[in-house]
Formats: C-alpha cells, structure tokens, sequence
C-alpha cells in the first residue's frame, strides 16, 4: 500500500511542482520524469517525499512568521492554522492541504509500518487514503474498503493479532520493520536471484529455498572480503538538507507563497495556471471516499481536474468510453422536457445508435445534448403519445 499511495501523491503533484523539481535534481527528459512520478526506485522515490515535506512545510512557515512579524505578534500553532484559513491566496490553501495534511498523514503512516504500531499507521493512513479516490486507482479504492471493513467487523482474537502484527522485523530491528508483503516480496527476489538462466523447474526452485540461506551468507561474505557494499542491503539514510534548500530557494523565486492576503491566481510552482478547484481538493477527495463507502460506486465520484486542460478532455465526449456514452446519451434524452422529442430521440438511438460504432454515439449524444441545452432544433415528424 505505502508505494502505491505513493505514485498517488506523485501522480497528483506532477504538473503542480513535482515535475519542476525533477528538472531541478536533473531528470530532464520526459522518461526520467516518469520513473520519478511512478516511483521506480522506492528509497530514491523517499528522498524526494522528504525533500517536499521539509522545504514547503519551512516555506508555508516563513511566510506565517513574516506575517506575524509584521503585525508584532507572537507565531503559534494554533496561529499558524487560523492565518492559513484567513488567507486569500490560493496557492498557500492548496499547498498547506497537499504538505500538512496529505504528506504529513503519509509520514505517520509510513512510521507506524516501520515500528509496527497500528493505532499510529492507521491514523496516517485513513488521513492519506482519499487522495486514491481523486483518480482512477479501483483497484486500491476496493482493497481499501474491505480491509476497513475487516477491521471493524472482525471478532476481538482477530483485531488484537491485526493489532500486534502490522509488520514484521526481518533484521530483528523494532524500528525497521516491514509489511507482510514486502517481508514476502523480498524472499521471492533472493530465491530468484539464486536461479539459473532461462525457466525453472519445480526441481530449481526446490533447491534455491532450501540452499537460500546458507547462499545469502556465502554471498554477503564474498562482498565482505572483498571490502564491498553488498547491492541487495539497505541504502543508508541520504541526507537531503541541499536539495531541501534548493527546492525552498526555488519557491521564493517564484514568489508562490508570497502576499498571503492577495487573492492571485492558481498556479504551479513553474508558473503554469491550475484550475481553480483544485484548492478544494482536500475537500472533495473526502467527500468522494465518503460517498465510495456509503454507495460502492465510483461513478458518483467528483473529479478532481489539475489543470484547465483537464475538464476540457473530461468534458470531451469523443474521450469517454462506450458505456459512459450509452449512459450519458440516455440520461440526457431522459432530460427533454418535450415527452414527444424524448420519445423520438430514444427509439432512434434504440434503433440505429446503440450498437453502431463510436463516432454515431458522439455525433448523437452531441447532438441530444444541443437539443437540451435549446442550441440546435428538430425539424422531424414526431410521434404521438
């Protein structure tokens, strides 16, 4: 789950500052900023969460601190959330939502994993979830879903061995454990690494479990004598204090979260207009997890567009699949006030629509929706109710 809510926020933050930072650590072409958004390298996808945390939770704050400095009053926490409501600026909203509330939650989240504590992982993982629910993710919106279910309707023994077993510490280290997953995940890429080319037999695989641990330690003695860092152990902590204050330097440029009380425009970080309703992302991303819950249908989810470009081709009919436009072609011709009109329309796409191609549907459904809408005429002989 922890990679998968990962891609999620990068997916998200792509066009608002993630693909400018990408250029700043120097992933320049289009391929490297998709490895990046799709988090292909997991310590490396960790570095640049954390490089976000730090830098636009410090700016958010200098901007609170100017603010109070200039009003002579004292900076507090529970200031800092009142100046964040009060401001007109668009920008610190989105960006104080995205930072203190979706990253911040990913943070707890990831800690509880690591020290298996529940209530602590739980906590930042039903902050950070409605962000799966702001795409297409059906997969995860299900998965998470049922696992909440089981949670809650699983008898007491159930919960309290749930509750005890989050993770597991392979090294024996209370603060490094790991889902069961990725516990199990890791064992399967040791076995495969002990294969031989080409595809194993049940009797390959057979010998690579049963020779898997006596292999892994010859193998970490071969690099330990020869004064090597093994390539399969753990990456050591990077420290990303430059690249934090890289990224914060490039957020004053911008001048992004300045003049709080100004009521500016959305925009990115590279100074590409946003659409407007992404300030309420946070608010509606719950809004559609509460709906998920409460109707089990991801149809009634709202969308959450990042830029305009992105209503545009929502909005575009010739996008849609066969199914949305059989479902929008018949709401809208349920929609005409004239019960004559509505009947004509209907058994016309009953007869020549419904199992045309893709196109008929378009021009059809374009055409139903200019009838509505009063923007197109029918000069056609009705039939009589």
């Amino acid at each position: 789950m922890e990679i998968n809510l990962f891609r999620a926020f990068f997916s998200f933050c792509r066009n608002i500052f993630l693909e400018t930072l990408a250029e700043k650590l120097g992933f320049m072409s289009k391929r490297a900023k998709d490895f990046i958004v799709g988090c292909g390298d997991h310590h490396l996808t960790w570095q640049i969460f954390q490089i976000v945390l730090y830098a636009f939770a410090a700016e958010l704050s200098r901007s609170y601190v100017i603010s109070c400095l200039e009003k002579n009053e004292t900076p507090t926490s529970a200031g800092f959330v009142l100046w964040v409501d009060e401001a007109s600026n668009p920008n610190i909203t989105m960006m104080y939502n995205i930072v203190f509330t979706f990253f911040l939650a990913m943070k707890c989240f990831r800690s509880g994993v690591r020290r298996n504590n529940s209530t602590f992982m739980l906590a930042g993982r039903q902050t950070a979830v409605p962000v799966m629910f702001i795409k297409k993710h059906t997969i995860y919106q299900n998965l998470i879903c049922n696992d909440m279910a089981i949670r809650v309707n699983a008898p007491d023994p159930i919960k309290e061995y749930m509750e005890k077993n989050e993770s597991f510490s392979v090294s024996g280290d209370p603060a490094r454990a790991e889902g069961g997953d990725y516990v199990t995940e890791n064992v399967n890429r040791a076995l495969k690494n002990h294969l031989p080319p080409g595809v194993p037999t049940l009797q390959l695989w057979v010998n690579a479990s049963r020779c898997n641990d006596k292999l892994d330690k010859i193998r970490k003695k071969v690099f330990l004598n020869a004064g090597l860092n093994e390539p399969s152990s753990d990456k050591q902590a990077f420290n990303v204090d430059n690249e934090v204050q890289m990224l914060r330097r490039e957020i004053r440029t911008s001048k992004w979260l300045e003049y709080p009380q100004v009521d500016s425009q959305l925009r990115s970080l590279s100074g590409e207009t946003l659409h407007p309703g992404l300030v309420n992302v946070l608010h509606v991303s719950r809004d559609n997890y509460k709906s998920y819950l409460l109707k089990e249908k991801a149809a009634t989810l709202e969308p959450v567009f990042i830029t305009n470009q992105d209503e545009i081709d929502f909005n575009d009919a010739s996008n849609w699949t066969i199914i949305k436009l059989n479902q929008n072609i018949v709401h809208t011709i349920q929609e005409i006030d004239d019960e004559n009109l509505s009947l004509y329309y209907k058994n016309y796409y009953e007869k020549n629509i419904s199992s045309a191609v893709k196109k008929s549907h378009v021009d059809f459904y374009y055409e139903v929706k200019g009838i509505l809408d009063g923007l197109q005429t029918v000069d056609v002989d009705l039939p009589q109710l």
